[in-house]
This record gives C-alpha cells, structure tokens and sequence, in this order.
C-alpha cells in the first residue's frame, strides 16, 4: 500500500508539524493534482494539499446526500486550531440542516453599508446614464452621508420614517426622491444577496413603511405654462438679455431659452450640443444623441429657429451652440438670467406682476401650444421625444424627419403670432381639414 493512502486512514489528530509534513502530490501528464487528507477525530475536518504545494483547510463533509466542500483557510494564514475550531462551528451547522456557505454570506451581508450596497447596484446597473449616477451621489452625500456608513440591517422602519420628515420641512418633492433612492438600494440588496435556497437574505425594505402609512408626499406634477396673455412681455424681456459685463452669459441664455421654447426640447438635451455634431444647415435639422429615453432624435428646424441658429453661427466663435463666457465648455447656470427675466417682465405685463417660470415650463409651453393645434399624438409624442415602446399600435409607425417639418413650422407659427399680438385662435394654425 502506498505511503499516501495509507495517510488517508489515519485517526491522527492534525498538528502543525504534522501538516507541515504531509507530502506534496505529483503532477500528471503535467496538470496539476489534488489530495485531501482527513481528521478522523474530526469527521469532515480535512487538509486539502495542491501539487503546487499550496495546503488548504477545508470542510469535506457529506449529510443528507449532499457533499459540503468548504474552504476554511490556508494552512500557514491560519492554524490547526482555529481551523478546527471553524470546523467544528460549521459541522455543528450542517447537523441542523444549515449550509455554513449561507452563514458565511448572511455575516457578510449584516455587515454590508448603505455605501457598499449603494456602489454595488451603480455597477450593476451598467446602462445608468452618467446625469442619474450624479444625482444619486449626490442625495447619498446630502441627506445620507451619517447612513451611508451603517449596515443596511440597522436601518429600521423608524429611522426612515423620521429622515422623511426632517427632508420633507425643507423639500417635499426632494424627501420622496431620496426615499425612492433608498428603496431601491434595498430592493436591489434584496434581490443579490441570496443565499444557497436562492432565498433573500435582506428581509425587509424599511422603506415599505412610506407606502403602507401612505407617508409619501406624492407631490403631484408640475402643470406650470407661460400663458398666451404672458407669452409677449415673456419674449420682449428675454430679447432685451444681454451681455452687459465681462463673463456674462446673458446673450447665450437668450439664445438658449428661444430655442427650448420653439423646440420643446429637454434643457439638458438641449444645453450641450455642438454645431458640427449636433446642427445640419443643409438639412435644417438638429440632431440629438441617446436622449433621456436612450434614442437618437432628428427634429427639423422651422424657418424661423432656422434663422435662429444661423445667426447665431454667425456670431459664434465656439464650437458649442450654447457656450459658457469663454466658449471652451457648455453655459452651466442660467438661473440668474432667469431670475432677471421674471424680474424685469413686470415693466412689460398688463397687470405688472413678474412672470415666474422654470425650463420645463417652456417645454410644457411648446406641448401646450401644439396640443390647441391637435397634432396627432403620435405626431406630438415624436416632437418631444416621449417613448412609445408601451404602445403597440406605435411599433409600426416610423416618423421620419420630413413628416415633423410642417406641424413644427405650425407651432412656430403660432407662437410668433401670439408674440406679435396676432393670433386670435388656434384654429388658425391648423392643417385645413
């Protein structure tokens, strides 16, 4: 009987020294071999021994037809005894029908942060468009740097339930969204962190607590338009912006805010194009690249932002259509602009209040506009960009380019009518029946 096999019945007790001098397996037909040794005092407590001459403690352990084969450590890193001891802890385990792999996973996952859940699922979550990624940085940094720091199992029901009041007092519509965040870190946790049953290991979504006492502020959408009777003094005070000291920007919002208005584009869709990527002069159009809803988009100028944008080219040393004071990067903020337009629109309003409005209300504006002319849906949907994947019917129809031209010319149409002080009804701007 060979000296090995011969070692595989022993009733030895491991030592170091004995470990040390198991022998080392050769190599067959030059690949590497394996040979387990076991403790026979401990059943299932073994060394497996590499012919590279690595020596690993493992658990080599068969219960209820199931063959358990579990790494406790490197002989070396860590010793005999607490080998055996791990050993024992995870045998006594198997006894009560518990997979130590799941022990080990579930410690793993109670001692898993906020933070670590919170990077684990932006890895996962590889088609996260770049904006999103900062915006939920940014909520972690600002309403959950304390948290972030603590195992997600120490995050009661409670301890969300007072967060969401304290961030609603200052934000109601910036507590809901950082809850949502919440919730999904947990759900995402609830969903990796499984163990051998494929079962969750993370219970309970804390968050769950918002729906079920209906604690949501459910701060409801944004309806906000210029109206018709604004629309002239709105657009006598963004044409009056301008550049009136060094590092002003104010030409560029001017420009800008015209645009969004007469294209019902998205502001950071709109915000960062290029003139060579972005505009064809010879196709008068204006293209844009994976947008919100992850799809290029090709939207036709109508005479007017055709002018537009021409003389802008015209005026324009940057490569960006929009720039910042030096022309090297997008403008960023044009909330001051902004905030000088609802100010100065006073002198210009019939009844002498300010007009008040935000980005989106521009582009709510341009819907609203084109709405009174019944676009069709599909016609409106395509203009602003709106998926229509969830519609069956709007699988089969392709909206090229050319088609958008002449409902856009009529939006435009008619809103310089209303600047003008012409329009009278929408009526008039829509296609002959």
């Amino acid at each position: 009987m060979k000296r090995e096999e011969k070692l595989k019945n022993i009733t030895k007790k491991f030592t170091k020294s004995y470990v040390d001098n198991l022998p080392i397996p050769a190599t067959k037909n030059g690949k590497h071999t394996q040979k387990i040794y076991r403790e026979h005092t401990l059943t299932g407590f073994a060394v497996r021994i590499s012919s590279t001459g690595k020596k690993t403690f493992i658990i080599d352990k068969k219960s209820q037809r199931k063959l358990y084969r579990i790494i406790l450590g490197k002989h070396g890193v860590i010793t005999v005894e607490n080998a055996r001891k791990k050993a024992q802890k995870y045998l006594g385990l198997i006894a009560e029908g518990i997979d130590p792999r799941d022990a080990q996973k579930h410690e793993r996952v109670i001692g898993t942060t906020l933070q670590d859940a919170f990077e684990a699922m932006l890895a996962a979550r590889k088609d996260l468009k770049e904006r999103t990624r900062l915006d939920y940085e940014k909520i972690i940094e600002r309403d959950f740097s304390d948290w972030a720091v603590k195992p997600l199992t120490s995050i009661s029901s409670e301890h969300v339930t007072v967060r969401h009041t304290k961030i609603g007092k200052r934000t109601r519509v910036g507590a809901d969204n950082a809850f949502k965040l919440i919730r999904a870190i947990f759900n995402y946790a609830k969903a990796a962190y499984k163990d051998s049953k494929s079962e969750s290991i993370i219970k309970v979504n804390p968050v769950d607590i918002l729906s079920e006492t209906r604690a949501w502020h459910g701060v409801r959408r944004r309806t906000n338009t210029i109206k018709i009777e604004q629309l002239p003094a709105w657009y006598q005070t963004v044409m009056g912006l301008t550049n009136d000291q060094k590092g002003s920007i104010a030409t560029t919002v001017r420009d800008y805010l015209i645009a969004v208005l007469f294209m019902g584009d998205r502001k950071d869709e709109l915000r960062p194009i290029t003139w060579e990527d972005n505009i064809d002069f010879g196709a008068k159009t204006v293209q844009f690249f994976d947008t919100k809803n992850r799809l290029d988009l090709v939207l036709p100028m109508s005479d007017f932002l055709y002018g537009h944008f021409k003389k802008m080219k015209k005026n324009s040393s940057s490569r960006y259509v929009f720039p910042n004071a030096d022309g090297t990067a997008p403008f960023y903020n044009p909330y001051k602009c902004i905030a000088r337009v609802t100010r100065e629109s006073k002198q210009y309003t019939k009844d002498g209040q300010p007009i008040k409005f935000t980005i989106h209300d521009l582009r709510r504006t341009f819907v609203t506009t084109a709405d009174g002319l019944d676009l069709p849906a599909y016609t409106l949907k395509r203009l602003i960009n709106h998926k229509m994947s969830s519609d069956v019917t709007a699988g089969y129809i392709i909206t090229e380019t050319e088609r958008l031209r002449e409902p856009m010319q009529r939006i435009t149409d008619c809103l310089l009518a209303i600047f003008n002080g012409e329009f009278n009804s929408y009526s008039d701007y829509k296609r002959p029946a």
